[in-house]
C-alpha cells in the first residue's frame, strides 16, 4: 500500500505529497523476530488486498477466475462404491470443519486468496482420539507470516492496524500465535498447510501471478480516485495556493492545512501545494498545475491500463469476465471459442492442482473415493443478462433461452448465405496454408499437447532450437575430427542419419562447411572441415534451414466417429509451419493449437472435453530428393 507517511516538508512553507512506485517486495529477517518480513514493512499482502479492493477491472478478473475454477464445486462418482464410502464423502463435502463450513465454502476462500496472492493457507486440526484429520479451516492470507524455511507459521490480526479512512499503519510489535507446518507424519494438534506455486529464486513467500501489471493496476485505482475526488470534492485541487500575508508558525500552518483538507480535500487525498509568503513579491510564480485536455489524457491512461491488466492476467478475451471492449464482435460462438481456449490454457490446470490437494486431505479424513470439480458451462453464471444482451445476436439469445429453460422456441430461418457450415469454413482456411505431405519426408514425429501458455512457449523454444543445436553439434564434432563419419555424428547427437545428411548438406551450401575427398592409404575418405568461427556464426545468425524443418500435422484415428472437420483435415494431409498455424488461428478467431477438432463426448459417458481425439504432431521433415 502507498506510504502513510507520504508528506514531506520542503521548507520555506512548501508541503509536498509523495507516492511510491510499485516494486517487488523483499523478504527480510530481522533480529529478535521469529518471522520473516513480507515486504520491507511486512505489509505486502495488505498492499495486494488494497489493489483488489480498489480496482474494478482487476477484482472483476480475479472473481471471474475464481468462479470458473470453482465450477459447480466438488463431487464424487457414486457408482461402484459402498454406502459407507458414500456417507463419508458426503459428510466431508457438507461439513469440512467444526464451524459447520462446507468444503465448497472453504475451497472458495482458498481460491480467492490464491488468485490474489498466488498462495493460500489452511489450518489443519487433528483429532485427539485418533490419527484422523478432524477439521480444515481457511486462514486469511494477510494474517499469516512464516519463518525462513516454512516450518513454522505465525497467525495474527495485528500485523497492521486499519484506520477509519481505509489506510493503515504498521504494528511493529504484534501479538501472534505460532503453529507448526502441516506434517502428516505427526498427526497431532493444529498445523498450517501453506499452498503456494513455485517461483524461481523465491522460496519463503509468494508473488502474485499478475505482478507484471501491478503498476497499471495502481494507475487504474488512482484514475478512479481522481474522478471520485472531482465529483465529491467540488474543487479541482491541482493548484499552488499562495498566502502572501506573512509566514505563520508551524502549528498555524498545520491548522490551515487541515482546514483546506476538510474543505477541498475530497474523498481521497489531495494534490496541491501550500506556500506561505512574507508578501506577494516573494510568492511562487507557478499558479496553475492542471494538465491541458486532462480528460483525454485520463481516457488514454484508462484504456492503456486496461490492456496491461488484461495482459498481466493472461486474459485473451475480456468478454469472459463480462467486459465489453472496442472492436469486439460478440456472439455465442465467440463466447464458446474464448471459453474453450481459457479452459484449456488456464482453468483445467488450476482445477487439477486443487483436486490433488483436497483429495490428499480427504484421504486423511477417511474419504476413500476421488473427488473432482464439476466444470461449469461456457455461458452461464459468469454472464449476467446485460452482458448476454450486449454481446449475443437475437437468434443466439433465443438459443440460449431455449437451452437454459429446456423449451423449444421457433427458430427464424437462416438466409442462404449462412448455410455454409463452420467446419467447411475452417477447413477452407486450413487448405490455404501448409504444404502437401507427399513433397516432404518425415524423419521424426511426436505428439504435442499444451495445457497452458508456459508449456506452449517452452515447446516452441525447444523446437526452434533443435535444428540449430544439430548444426552446432556437427560443427563441434568436425572441429575435433574432420573425418568423423555421418553415422558417428548421428549416434553422438542422438538423431537420425538422414537428418545429419541434410544438415551437412545445408552447412555446405551456406559456406560454413568445406567438404572434400582425401586419400588415406588405399582408401578415399571424406573430409568435412568447418569454416573459421562457424559455430559463432551459427549462434549469431540462428539460421533456419530450407531443407530441414519442424512442421506440424493433424493426426488421429480415421473412422466413422470423426466430426466432419476432423475427417476433412485428415483428407487434406498437409504439414504446417508454426507461423502457418498462428496465421490460421488469427483468421479463425480461436487457438488452433489448443482447440484442435472441438468438443468431444467420451463414448459411454456424459463427460465432455473441449477438444477431440485428434492432436497436433511435431515432425522433423526434409524435402524429398528431386523436389527442390
Amino acid at each position: 500500500m502507498k506510504r502513510m507517511d507520504n508528506k514531506i516538508d520542503l521548507g520555506n512553507g512548501f508541503v509536498m505529497l509523495q507516492f511510491e512506485d510499485a516494486a517487488q517486495p523483499v523478504f527480510l529477517e530481522k533480529k529478535g523476530k521469529p518471522y520473516v518480513y513480507y515486504g520491507e514493512k511486512n505489509d505486502y499482502p495488505n498492499y495486494l488486498l488494497y489493489l483488489y479492493n480498489n480496482s474494478s477491472k482487476h477484482s472483476g478478473i480475479i472473481n471471474g477466475k475464481v468462479d470458473y475454477i470453482m465450477g459447480k464445486g466438488f463431487k464424487f462418482d457414486e457408482e461402484g462404491i459402498t454406502e459407507q464410502q458414500k456417507t463419508t464423502a458426503n459428510a466431508f463435502l457438507k461439513r469440512a470443519n467444526a464451524k459447520g463450513e462446507t468444503l465448497r465454502q472453504v475451497f472458495e476462500k482458498c481460491l480467492l486468496d490464491f488468485e490474489i496472492f498466488n498462495g493460500a493457507y489452511l489450518q489443519i486440526v487433528w483429532t485427539s482420539s485418533s490419527e484422523k484429520m478432524g477439521s480444515i479451516y481457511h486462514l486469511d492470507y494477510t494474517s499469516v507470516r512464516s519463518n525462513a524455511d516454512n516450518s513454522e507459521f505465525y497467525v495474527s490480526d495485528e500485523w497492521v492496524k486499519y484506520l477509519p479512512d481505509g489506510s493503515y499503519k504498521i504494528n511493529n510489535n504484534p501479538k501472534y500465535d505460532p503453529y507448526p507446518a502441516f506434517n502428516p507424519d505427526k498427526k497431532t494438534g493444529t498445523q498450517i498447510l501453506y499452498i503456494k506455486k513455485y517461483h524461481p529464486g523465491i522460496d519463503i513467500y509468494t508473488l502474485p501471478a499478475y505482478r507484471g501489471s501491478i503498476t497499471w493496476i495502481e494507475v487504474d485505482v488512482e484514475i478512479g480516485f481522481y474522478h471520485l475526488n472531482n465529483v465529491k470534492g467540488g474543487f479541482f485541487v491541482n493548484k499552488l495556493i499562495n498566502f502572501n500575508n506573512g509566514v505563520p508558525t508551524e502549528d498555524a500552518q498545520k491548522e490551515i492545512e487541515k482546514m483546506f483538507d476538510r474543505k477541498f480535500g475530497g474523498v481521497r487525498g489531495r494534490k496541491y501545494m501550500l506556500a506561505f509568503n512574507h508578501n506577494k513579491e516573494n510568492a511562487a510564480t507557478v499558479e496553475d498545475l492542471s494538465v491541458a485536455e486532462s480528460d483525454k489524457l485520463f481516457d488514454w491512461l484508462g484504456k492503456t491500463a486496461e490492456q496491461h491488466i488484461f495482459t498481466g492476467h493472461r486474459v485473451t478475451s475480456p468478454m469472459l469476465f463480462g467486459i465489453k471492449t472496442e472492436g469486439q464482435l460478440g456472439g455465442r460462438s465467440e463466447f464458446r471459442d474464448a471459453f474453450e481456449i481459457f479452459q484449456n490454457t488456464f482453468v483445467n490446470g488450476r482445477q487439477e492442482y486443487w483436486e490433488e490437494i483436497f483429495n490428499t486431505l480427504a484421504g486423511y479424513i477417511g474419504v476413500q473415493v476421488p473427488l473432482f470439480i464439476q466444470k461449469t458451462e461456457p455461458i452461464g453464471f459468469a454472464f449476467g443478462e446485460n452482458v448476454i444482451a450486449n454481446n449475443l445476436t437475437r437468434d443466439e439469445i433465443r438459443e440460449y433461452i431455449s437451452d437454459k429453460l429446456s423449451i423449444k422456441l421457433k427458430a427464424e430461418p437462416a438466409p442462404p448465405a449462412q448455410q455454409f457450415s463452420v467446419d467447411e469454413r475452417d477447413v477452407a482456411v486450413f487448405s490455404e496454408y501448409g504444404s502437401p505431405r507427399k513433397g516432404l519426408k518425415v524423419l521424426k514425429s511426436k505428439q504435442v499437447l499444451f495445457t497452458n501458455d508456459e508449456e506452449e512457449a517452452q515447446h516452441f523454444a525447444n523446437e526452434e532450437a533443435q535444428i540449430t543445436k544439430v548444426h552446432e553439434g556437427i560443427i563441434d564434432l568436425l572441429s575435433k575430427d574432420p573425418f568423423t563419419t555421418q553415422e558417428i555424428i548421428a549416434e553422438a547427437l542422438g538423431v537420425d542419419v538422414e537428418l545429419i545428411q541434410e544438415a551437412i548438406r545445408e552447412l555446405e551450401k551456406s559456406g560454413l562447411l568445406k567438404v572434400s575427398e582425401k586419400k588415406r592409404g588405399e582408401d578415399v575418405v571424406v573430409e568435412r572441415r568447418p569454416a573459421t568461427e562457424a559455430k559463432r556464426i551459427i549462434k549469431d545468425r540462428n539460421p533456419v534451414t530450407r531443407s530441414v524443418q519442424i512442421m506440424y500435422s493433424y493426426e488421429g484415428p480415421q473412422d466413422d466417429r470423426n466430426r466432419p472437420f476432423c475427417a476433412k483435415m485428415l483428407e487434406l494431409d498437409r504439414l504446417y509451419s508454426r507461423k502457418d498455424i498462428e496465421k490460421i488461428s488469427a483468421r479463425l478467431g480461436y487457438s488452433v493449437w489448443s482447440r484442435r477438432g472441438g468438443w468431444y463426448t467420451i463414448p459411454g459417458t456424459n463427460e465432455h472435453r473441449p477438444y477431440c481425439r485428434h492432436s497436433w504432431a511435431s515432425n522433423v521433415v526434409v524435402k524429398n530428393v528431386g523436389d527442390e
